[in-house]
């Protein structure tokens, strides 16, 4: 089911009566013309014209059409009243009887189809009983198997169509079958499709069977191992695996006569009660030419499993999974045949480990900065960064369940001068640990997670004002703390092209507050001990240990737009400084354990266990220190009622003091800060680490209060004073009664200190009619705040509370009404499948959803209902992989109720046949793999390899290959190739030559072209051009220990 479009092999031969020897010269301009091409892939090949060939027609059953020049395949209107099957027999004589089979293929032209815009799904059958051209008719038409050998979609004609049948004319050839022809059938109502036969006028279109054999070549398949992996695996499976977590499955095979056949696999699943035979899923109708040297880099060297979900959850518990490389099914035959299969099955079990859910309050910052007039422009942040990072954590993280919430904060009087960017991650953190204490002492998230101290909170800044190349904000984040900050934006970094770095640059934040430190490399500080040279996510370059990543990306890679991109053992480790970040298993571990350990399972929480915290008035203290200088930076005090000691206090070397107007002691509390570890800069750079300590504390709060003091063992750091009176607020608008659908949402208030202290204010918001409290901002000089609504849920009971502070004392009001929020329904976006997607019964289908609702943030599984037109109801979940959906034509709907509102969104035309030969023919062109080449030279990885190949299958295309150098080396070619031209299958070893660089990060681009079409596919280079003596003692440190 091969589309074929290339130029003819000159050792390519016809069948009896044309050429039987090399073609000449017109010949070979002959087939130049024909827009398609059988390249031999061994020392004998033949391309057969049919001796014999005609069609039958149900309208016309007594008549014959063996002279016309036209096949004519249909199955048109009144349940199969017009139906006409093509019937071809090929003489192949020439053949030795002793001949492997290599390939064999059926090579139509379809010269119209009507109507002109419709489809004939085409399926190609053996023909059981003989037949003679002059004298078929549909009467006396000839038994054909029900088994379909290939299928192909008919439209958009002219041009070739071609079936496979390996199988059927290697049993033609050792005789265990009788060659009596082959039959193309439509399936289905489909259009009126006319190809050409042996009798058109124009030889170049006429039908053809080019067959590949060879002599004295056996066939020996085998499965070299069973990688099962969620993200980042070894060959051996010791990476551990997460109950619920989307799971790939790469049956790595090999052949060991060769690598010329293309052959198939299937994988059985069994949990103990039940069990599943499943097929692949590679894009070529889950076949792969196996080769005598996979590159496990290359995706589809192996074949693919996704673990279904649905009828039966096989992401759970004790699986065992059973592979084996050409097997015998209902369809298909064993093809290649083998005279050992001993080797062709491979079993391995797997246990799924729990892990719970975990929380994130994600927070795009926005910033206000001078244009330069005095006027503050406002920098945004999209919320489609924040998605990218979650994203990211779904793929590598060792989690199944992650719950979010998206909000909007504004910071104002932002500068940039000279790339200094003056709102820095210690500041962000400072007012997150605010709001988390606040929203946590009301009980906001509770339900949520297990338990609302669980939940981390981040903060992302977009780089949207410039700052001369580097992130504006490096990151900062506490080892096991709850708040993180860090940039985004959409550079690339030289390689990551997804238009988003802030999906790996905040996963490594959180990884400090998931108990990970730095490794050591590329410029990070402050680490602990790393288990991997230079920071790789693999201890070896190769064998059954290393480390491959395997990544669910749909985003643009490069030239290409993937599904799947698999990361080599030498991508770094998210917790280095270094280009090309993914999850070692080191740090996934690491991960998982903290998880498992400190994070509770959701409903183990209550709200009286926070209660149970020594419930009194409490200061709230929360600012950085700068452990060098001393300096202090304070968020504004305020008192929070009725609060629980959230995280007890660690006595340490600093001391909050609490003093009256008289300047006497009332209460000293002291307290160890919390150390933020720094995020990477441009990789490279090698910035020394910026140490900051997070004051984050709920300290008892004494009546008379009038001044708070920040203390070391030596001296007062920070004074903050304030009269002893409160302020007083009152809350205008919303007053209550009102409904409001205005975004943003306007609150106005009225304050006054009887002190006459400068009042500072924040406000919160009751979705609950005042039973829980969420704050939506703080810091605010002003009496007035619009609020967007993103940070508002949809309710009938809302409520407003703002809070003043004179620097130490509060005072408070309330709307004096419940208002309604007008409602604001989720958002669903269906990511798979797409609209016209085939799928085999015994295939998994994804079915995937982008859901989210401004009122409870990211869905529970629950929450997402899915459904078939033919199935009815499939299950509920973000994610569902299904199997065994009933043949036919599906539409797929999801329901998406957050309990307030629902959408309902749905895709028609997912097809669903009972076989892989009935999927649809895969176009031939250029696959390669892997995208991204890393090279350190000075340690060792100084050349890499690039597979090419045909993405259809076996037929040969013709590439070319050329190497760019960008931005700094552009003016040197340091890239070299091992070839620049060639046919699939094919090697390209690619080294660098460092001669006259200078020490720095190089990037570079190798542009692959298809020579029929001009198809071009890019593999992005990165050079790491350091070695002792330059950065290389701080990246790779370790690698000389």
């Amino acid at each position: 089911m091969l589309t074929i479009e290339s130029t003819i092999n000159t050792r390519t031969r016809f069948g009896p009566g044309r050429s039987s020897g090399p073609l000449g010269g017109l010949a070979i301009l002959a087939i130049f013309a024909l827009g398609w091409q059988e390249t031999a892939l061994s020392d004998t090949s033949q391309c057969f014209y049919p001796e014999a060939d005609t069609f039958a027609s149900r309208q016309d059953p007594a008549q014959n059409f063996g002279d016309s020049g036209d096949l004519e395949v249909t199955n048109c209107c009144d349940v199969g009243s017009d139906n006409r099957t093509g019937y071809l027999r090929f003489n192949l004589d020439p053949i030795p009887a002793d001949a492997t089979i290599l390939s064999a293929d059926l090579h139509l032209h379809l010269n119209n189809i009507s109507p002109t815009d419709g489809t004939t799904q085409t399926h190609l059958r053996a023909i059981n009983e003989s037949w003679a051209e002059n004298t078929l008719t549909w009467d006396n038409r000839p038994g054909i198997s029900s088994t379909n050998l290939d299928s192909a979609n008919a439209k958009d004609a002219p041009r070739w169509l071609s079936w496979t049948a390996d199988g059927l004319v290697s049993d033609w050839i050792t005789g265990t079958r009788t060659n009596h022809g082959l039959a193309v059938v439509a399936g289905g109502f489909s259009a009126l499709a006319r190809f050409r036969t042996k009798d058109a006028s124009s030889e170049r279109n006429q039908p053809r069977l080019c067959v590949n054999w060879d002599l004295d070549v056996e066939a020996d398949l085998a499965v070299t191992a069973v990688e099962v992996t969620q993200g980042t695996q070894d060959l051996n499976n010791s990476v551990r695996l997460v109950a619920g977590k989307p799971t790939y499955v790469r049956v790595h095979v090999e052949d060991r006569a060769g690598g010329r056949f293309r052959t198939f696999a299937t994988l059985t699943a069994d949990n103990g009660n039940e069990s599943q035979v499943l097929h692949p899923i590679n894009e070529n109708a889950g076949h792969i030419v196996a080769k005598s040297s996979p590159m496990r880099s290359s995706l589809n060297h192996a074949f693919l499993f996704r673990l279904p979900n649905w009828p039966t959850d096989f992401t759970q518990g004790i699986v065992t999974l059973t592979a084996e490389v050409n097997p015998e099914t209902g369809w298909r035959g064993r093809y290649p045949p083998e005279s050992n299969f001993e080797n062709n099955t491979q079993s391995v079990n797997v246990n799924f480990e729990w892990v719970p859910r975990i929380g994130l309050v994600l927070y795009a910052i926005d910033y206000e900065v001078d244009d330069g007039s005095g006027s503050q422009e406002l920098q945004e942040t999209s919320f489609s960064h924040l998605d990218h990072m979650v994203s990211w954590l779904e793929r590598a993280y060792p989690v199944s369940d992650i719950w979010y919430t998206r909000r909007r904060l504004t910071f104002a009087d932002v500068s940039v001068e000279g790339g200094d960017f003056s709102l820095k991650a210690k500041e962000v953190n400072s007012f997150l640990k605010s709001l988390q204490q606040e929203a946590r002492n009301a009980g906001r998230w509770s339900g949520m997670v297990g338990d609302e101290k669980d939940i981390r909170y981040y903060g992302m800044v977009a780089d949207t004002a410039g700052c001369g190349g580097i992130p504006c904000m490096r990151g900062k984040a506490k080892i096991g703390g709850n708040v993180a900050a860090g940039p985004t934006g959409s550079a690339n970094w030289g390689w990551d092209f997804d238009g988003s770095f802030g999906d790996w640059y905040g996963a490594h934040e959180l990884g400090h507050n998931f108990g990970r430190r730095h490794a050591e490399f590329c410029g990070a500080k402050k680490g602990r001990s790393f288990p991997h040279d230079f920071g790789l996510i693999s201890p070896t370059r190769s064998g059954d240990d290393a480390i491959f990543g395997f990544d669910l990306a749909p985003e643009s890679v490069g030239s290409s737009s993937r599904e799947f991109e698999v990361y080599r053992w030498a991508w770094a480790d998210v917790m280095t400084y270094c280009d090309n970040q993914w999850i070692s298993d080191f740090t996934y571990h690491g991960v998982m354990d903290f998880i498992q350990r400190k994070v509770e399972p959701s409903g183990t929480a209550t709200r009286a266990e926070v209660e149970s915290t020594g419930v009194t008035d409490r200061l709230q203290v929360n600012g950085s220190i700068d452990p060098d200088t001393g300096d202090v930076q304070l968020q504004p005090l305020f008192v929070l009622r009725d609060a629980g000691d959230l995280e007890p206090r660690t006595p340490g070397d600093y001391e909050i003091v609490l003093r009256d107007q008289n300047s006497e002691e009332l209460a000293r509390y002291a307290f160890t800060p919390e150390e933020m570890s720094s995020g990477p800069t441009e990789p490279g750079t090698g910035f020394t680490e910026d140490v900051s300590l997070l004051i984050s504390e709920l300290v008892p709060y004494v009546e008379g209060t009038a001044r708070v003091e920040i203390e070391d063992s030596t001296r007062v750091l920070a004074t903050v004073n304030a009269g002893i009176n409160p302020p007083n607020v009152e809350v205008l608008s919303p007053g209550g009664g009102e409904t409001i659908s205005t975004d943003p949402v306007e609150v106005d208030w009225n304050a006054s200190d009887p002190d006459g202290d400068p009042l500072t204010y924040r406000v919160q918001f009751s979705h609950d009619g005042g039973t829980t409290w969420e704050p939506v901002t703080r810091n605010l000089a002003t009496t007035q705040a619009a609020i967007p609504r993103a940070n508002l849920p949809s309710t009938s009971q809302g409520l407003f509370r703002v809070t003043a502070s004179d620097g130490i004392h509060t005072g408070s009001d309330v709307s004096d009404g419940t208002f309604t929020l007008s409602t604001v329904s989720p958002t669903a976006e269906i990511i798979s499948p797409a609209s016209g997607t085939y799928v085999s019964q015994s295939q998994t289908l994804t079915l995937e959803v982008k859901a989210f609702s401004p009122n409870v943030g990211s869905l529970n599984d629950d929450q997402i209902l899915w459904a078939s037109s033919v199935d009815s109801i499939l299950g509920s979940g973000k994610r569902l992989t299904v199997t065994g959906l009933t043949p036919g034509e599906h539409n797929i709907g999801v329901l998406v109720d957050d309990g307030v509102a629902d959408v309902f969104q749905s895709v028609d035309s997912v097809f669903v046949v009972e076989n892989p030969t009935l999927l649809p023919s895969l176009t031939a062109g250029l696959e390669h793999g892997p995208d991204h080449l890393q090279f350190r030279p000075a340690f060792g990885l100084d050349t890499q390899t690039i597979t090419v190949d045909n993405r259809s299958g076996r037929d040969s295309i013709g590439w070319s290959a050329s190497a760019f150098t960008v931005g700094i080396g552009g003016d040197k070619d340091w890239i070299t190739l091992d070839r620049n031209a060639g046919t699939t299958p094919a090697e390209i070893t690619v080294s660098v030559d460092t001669s006259g660089l200078g020490t720095g990060v190089f990037l570079g681009t190798i542009l692959l072209s298809n020579d029929a079409n001009e198809e071009t596919e890019s593999v992005n280079v990165t050079l790491w051009n350091f070695g002792p003596g330059d950065l290389s003692d701080v990246i790779f440190q370790d690698a000389f220990e």
